[in-house]
């Protein structure tokens, strides 16, 4: 009994520590670089780019990641990281199902575009 508490509690506290963990690029980059966005607020669509030079730029959205890779063409890319829309955790870009389009409205675009962790469907309400 006694070591089951004790796993509770080493498992609650890994998942503690992994969400603050997760939050620390908001912390670090508490606002768009671009549009002034609070990263907090919309962490459902905040985005993270580290590149080899060891510097990171925390932005609000793909439009302003991408005007980030454009300006900083140059640099090699390590890691995009995007905000999974349901979780709001950070999750790797690439490896993310993305949901184009539909009727939940966007962030800085008409066309809203919401990465997940796992393959779902968006529903409309």
């Amino acid at each position: 009994m006694k070591k089951t508490v004790m796993a509770l509690v080493a498992v609650v506290a890994l998942c503690i520590s992994g969400t603050a963990f997760a939050q620390e690029d908001i912390k670090n980059h508490p606002k768009c670089k671009y549009s002034g966005m609070d990263r907090e607020q919309f962490s459902h669509s905040r985005m993270l780019v580290a590149y080899e030079d060891g510097t990171e730029v925390g932005t609000g959205s793909l439009r302003c990641t991408s005007l980030d890779l454009a300006i900083n063409f140059a640099k090699t890319v390590t890691s995009v990281k995007v905000g999974d829309y349901t979780t709001k955790t950070l999750i790797d870009a690439e490896k993310a199902y993305w949901v184009i389009g539909g009727e939940v409205k966007g962030v800085m675009t008409k066309n809203p575009k919401w990465a997940f962790t796992k393959k779902k469907t968006l529903k409309h309400s």
